[in-house]
């Protein structure tokens, strides 16, 4: 969870300052960057973390191997 907030936020940033200082081409490839990463930052938390949550629930946590 750490990695993708860590990784998201450094790309949105970096992205973020593209968008404010590029120019006119830059700047619309930028802003689908950005909505880009706003989209997968919240898949990759709320709707893939729910998913592996609810196939714990169904099919029972994995044994350890030792």
């Amino acid at each position: 969870m750490s990695r993708t907030l860590i990784t998201s936020g450094t790309v949105f940033l970096a992205t973020l300052s593209l968008f404010l200082f590029g120019g006119g081409v830059i700047n619309d490839f930028a802003f689908t960057f950005l909505v880009g990463i706003i989209t997968g930052t919240y898949s990759s938390i709320y709707i893939a973390s729910a998913l592996v949550l609810w196939c714990i629930k169904v099919n029972g946590p994995k044994p350890h191997p030792r």
